[in-house]
Protein backbone atom coordinates (compact mmCIF):
# COMPACT_ATOMS: atom_id res chain seq x y z
CA UNK A 1 0.00 0.00 0.00
CA UNK A 2 0.91 3.67 -0.21
CA UNK A 3 -0.42 6.85 1.47
CA UNK A 4 -0.34 6.93 5.13
CA UNK A 5 0.70 3.27 6.55
CA UNK A 6 -0.29 4.45 10.18
CA UNK A 7 -3.10 5.28 12.35
CA UNK A 8 -2.77 8.83 13.92
CA UNK A 9 -0.01 10.12 15.82
CA UNK A 10 0.39 8.64 19.47
CA UNK A 11 -1.65 5.31 18.57
CA UNK A 12 -1.06 1.80 18.27
CA UNK A 13 -4.53 0.87 16.65
CA UNK A 14 -7.07 2.21 15.07
CA UNK A 15 -10.55 1.28 12.91
CA UNK A 16 -10.31 1.80 9.86
CA UNK A 17 -12.93 1.61 6.69
CA UNK A 18 -12.19 0.43 3.41
CA UNK A 19 -14.02 1.60 -0.37
CA UNK A 20 -13.57 -0.49 -3.23
CA UNK A 21 -12.57 1.40 -7.07
CA UNK A 22 -13.40 -0.50 -10.30
CA UNK A 23 -16.04 -1.06 -12.78
CA UNK A 24 -19.09 -1.60 -10.26
CA UNK A 25 -17.83 1.80 -9.17
CA UNK A 26 -17.06 3.17 -5.56
CA UNK A 27 -18.23 0.27 -2.93
CA UNK A 28 -17.91 0.64 0.69
CA UNK A 29 -16.68 -2.73 1.74
CA UNK A 30 -18.65 -3.70 4.90
CA UNK A 31 -16.24 -7.27 5.37
CA UNK A 32 -13.13 -6.57 3.87
CA UNK A 33 -10.04 -9.31 3.18
CA UNK A 34 -7.57 -8.76 6.06
CA UNK A 35 -4.41 -9.12 3.84
CA UNK A 36 -5.48 -6.26 2.00
CA UNK A 37 -6.35 -4.24 5.48
CA UNK A 38 -3.14 -5.24 6.74
CA UNK A 39 -0.81 -4.90 3.50
CA UNK A 40 2.11 -2.33 4.37
CA UNK A 41 0.58 -0.77 7.88
CA UNK A 42 2.36 -0.67 10.76
CA UNK A 43 -0.21 -1.23 13.35
CA UNK A 44 -3.05 -2.90 14.43
CA UNK A 45 -6.59 -1.98 12.60
CA UNK A 46 -10.32 -2.71 13.47
CA UNK A 47 -12.68 -3.37 10.78
CA UNK A 48 -16.94 -2.62 11.24
CA UNK A 49 -17.76 -5.73 9.57
CA UNK A 50 -21.07 -4.86 9.09
CA UNK A 51 -24.37 -2.44 9.14
CA UNK A 52 -24.83 -3.19 13.30
CA UNK A 53 -21.85 -2.14 13.91
CA UNK A 54 -19.68 -5.57 14.81
CA UNK A 55 -16.05 -4.76 14.77
CA UNK A 56 -12.81 -7.35 14.62
CA UNK A 57 -9.23 -6.64 15.41
CA UNK A 58 -6.85 -7.55 12.69
CA UNK A 59 -3.21 -7.69 12.56
CA UNK A 60 -0.70 -8.59 10.12
CA UNK A 61 0.17 -11.60 11.42
CA UNK A 62 -4.10 -12.52 11.84
CA UNK A 63 -4.58 -15.85 10.17
CA UNK A 64 -7.60 -16.45 12.42
CA UNK A 65 -9.01 -12.94 11.06
CA UNK A 66 -8.69 -14.24 7.75
CA UNK A 67 -10.26 -17.43 8.58
CA UNK A 68 -13.63 -15.74 10.02
CA UNK A 69 -13.68 -13.40 6.91
CA UNK A 70 -17.43 -13.76 5.45
CA UNK A 71 -17.20 -15.31 1.88
CA UNK A 72 -19.96 -13.14 0.73
CA UNK A 73 -18.85 -9.91 0.30
CA UNK A 74 -21.17 -7.10 1.45
CA UNK A 75 -21.25 -3.31 -0.24
CA UNK A 76 -22.66 -0.03 -0.22
CA UNK A 77 -22.59 2.00 -3.93
CA UNK A 78 -21.26 5.41 -3.45
CA UNK A 79 -21.24 5.39 0.69
CA UNK A 80 -21.56 8.08 2.93
CA UNK A 81 -18.23 7.44 5.39
CA UNK A 82 -18.41 8.09 9.05
CA UNK A 83 -14.42 8.07 11.00
CA UNK A 84 -13.51 9.63 14.45
CA UNK A 85 -10.92 11.67 14.84
CA UNK A 86 -7.46 10.55 13.76
CA UNK A 87 -9.14 6.91 12.23
CA UNK A 88 -8.20 5.74 8.56
CA UNK A 89 -9.64 5.33 4.92
CA UNK A 90 -8.47 2.66 2.86
CA UNK A 91 -9.00 2.39 -0.68
CA UNK A 92 -8.53 -0.89 -2.36
CA UNK A 93 -7.13 0.04 -5.55
CA UNK A 94 -6.27 -3.09 -6.86
CA UNK A 95 -8.29 -3.03 -10.14
CA UNK A 96 -6.10 -4.91 -13.11
CA UNK A 97 -6.52 -1.47 -15.10
CA UNK A 98 -4.67 0.68 -13.11
CA UNK A 99 -7.56 3.67 -13.61
CA UNK A 100 -9.14 3.04 -10.37
CA UNK A 101 -7.87 5.24 -7.33
CA UNK A 102 -9.47 7.98 -5.32
CA UNK A 103 -9.21 11.62 -6.24
CA UNK A 104 -10.10 14.54 -4.83
CA UNK A 105 -13.02 17.19 -5.39
CA UNK A 106 -11.67 19.86 -3.90
CA UNK A 107 -14.47 22.10 -5.23
CA UNK A 108 -17.21 20.55 -4.12
CA UNK A 109 -19.33 22.28 -2.58
CA UNK A 110 -19.96 19.50 0.48
CA UNK A 111 -16.06 19.81 1.77
CA UNK A 112 -15.75 22.18 4.58
CA UNK A 113 -11.87 21.99 5.07
CA UNK A 114 -10.42 24.44 2.73
CA UNK A 115 -7.01 23.96 4.80
CA UNK A 116 -6.81 20.18 3.79
CA UNK A 117 -3.67 19.16 1.97
CA UNK A 118 -4.11 16.42 -0.31
CA UNK A 119 -0.79 16.07 -1.92
CA UNK A 120 -0.66 12.35 -1.25
CA UNK A 121 -3.62 11.70 -3.05
CA UNK A 122 -1.95 13.49 -5.94
CA UNK A 123 1.63 11.87 -5.51
CA UNK A 124 -0.61 8.67 -5.37
CA UNK A 125 -2.08 9.33 -8.77
CA UNK A 126 1.52 9.87 -10.44
CA UNK A 127 2.75 6.13 -8.40
CA UNK A 128 -0.24 4.53 -10.00
CA UNK A 129 0.88 5.24 -13.24
CA UNK A 130 4.24 3.58 -12.73
CA UNK A 131 3.77 -0.25 -14.35
CA UNK A 132 6.48 -1.71 -12.05
CA UNK A 133 5.17 -0.65 -8.88
CA UNK A 134 3.02 -3.14 -7.21
CA UNK A 135 -0.34 -1.39 -5.67
CA UNK A 136 -3.32 -2.97 -3.99
CA UNK A 137 -4.29 -0.19 -1.81
CA UNK A 138 -3.87 3.27 -0.61
CA UNK A 139 -4.23 4.16 3.62
CA UNK A 140 -4.83 7.88 4.14
CA UNK A 141 -5.27 9.00 8.18
CA UNK A 142 -7.35 11.59 8.46
CA UNK A 143 -6.49 13.89 11.15
CA UNK A 144 -8.56 17.16 10.85
CA UNK A 145 -12.49 17.34 11.33
CA UNK A 146 -14.84 18.42 8.28
CA UNK A 147 -16.10 16.86 5.20
CA UNK A 148 -13.98 15.47 2.24
CA UNK A 149 -15.18 13.96 -1.29
CA UNK A 150 -13.57 12.01 -3.36
CA UNK A 151 -14.59 10.73 -6.57
CA UNK A 152 -12.87 7.82 -8.61
CA UNK A 153 -10.31 8.93 -11.51
CA UNK A 154 -11.81 6.65 -14.23
CA UNK A 155 -15.71 7.24 -12.79
CA UNK A 156 -16.45 11.11 -12.05
CA UNK A 157 -20.05 9.28 -10.88
CA UNK A 158 -18.33 6.87 -8.38
CA UNK A 159 -18.26 8.97 -5.42
CA UNK A 160 -16.77 8.55 -1.48
CA UNK A 161 -18.18 11.16 1.09
CA UNK A 162 -16.22 10.91 3.95
CA UNK A 163 -17.17 12.82 7.32
CA UNK A 164 -14.28 13.25 9.97
CA UNK A 165 -15.73 13.97 13.29
CA UNK A 166 -13.87 16.10 15.77
CA UNK A 167 -12.36 14.69 19.46
CA UNK A 168 -15.28 15.35 20.99
CA UNK A 169 -17.46 13.31 18.84
CA UNK A 170 -18.40 9.36 17.98
CA UNK A 171 -19.50 8.32 14.42
CA UNK A 172 -22.48 5.99 14.42
CA UNK A 173 -22.23 1.99 14.34
CA UNK A 174 -22.86 1.57 11.06
CA UNK A 175 -19.42 1.74 8.43
CA UNK A 176 -21.13 3.36 5.98
CA UNK A 177 -24.66 5.22 5.07
CA UNK A 178 -25.84 5.75 1.53
CA UNK A 179 -26.20 9.37 0.09
CA UNK A 180 -29.62 9.98 1.04
CA UNK A 181 -30.98 13.29 2.48
CA UNK A 182 -31.84 11.88 5.46
CA UNK A 183 -28.57 10.23 6.15
CA UNK A 184 -26.78 13.29 5.09
CA UNK A 185 -28.29 15.29 8.11
CA UNK A 186 -28.01 12.35 10.77
CA UNK A 187 -24.13 12.26 9.99
CA UNK A 188 -24.11 16.56 10.26
CA UNK A 189 -22.84 17.11 6.21
CA UNK A 190 -24.30 20.11 4.31
CA UNK A 191 -23.73 22.21 1.14
CA UNK A 192 -21.44 25.08 2.12
CA UNK A 193 -24.32 27.45 0.47
CA UNK A 194 -27.64 28.84 2.14
CA UNK A 195 -29.66 27.45 -0.58
CA UNK A 196 -32.80 25.35 0.33
CA UNK A 197 -31.76 22.61 -1.02
CA UNK A 198 -34.61 19.51 -2.27
CA UNK A 199 -33.25 16.19 -1.98
CA UNK A 200 -32.39 15.83 -5.73
CA UNK A 201 -30.23 18.71 -5.47
CA UNK A 202 -28.64 17.67 -2.47
CA UNK A 203 -27.72 14.36 -4.66
CA UNK A 204 -26.36 16.78 -7.54
CA UNK A 205 -24.22 18.67 -5.49
CA UNK A 206 -22.38 15.14 -4.08
CA UNK A 207 -22.00 15.14 -7.32
CA UNK A 208 -20.61 18.50 -8.28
Amino acid sequence: SLGSKACAANRTSCEVKMVRLGEAGAQGVFNPSADLLTANTTANVTVTTNATGTRRMLSQSSSTANATASSIEKTLANPIVCLNFGEAMIWDVSHPTREHYPVYQKDNLLNTNDQFDYTEFRTFAEKMKDPNLNIRTFMFTFDQPGVYVFNDNANFYATTVVRVVSVTERCGSSAFEPVTESSMLSTGIKRESNLLLTPDWILIGVLM
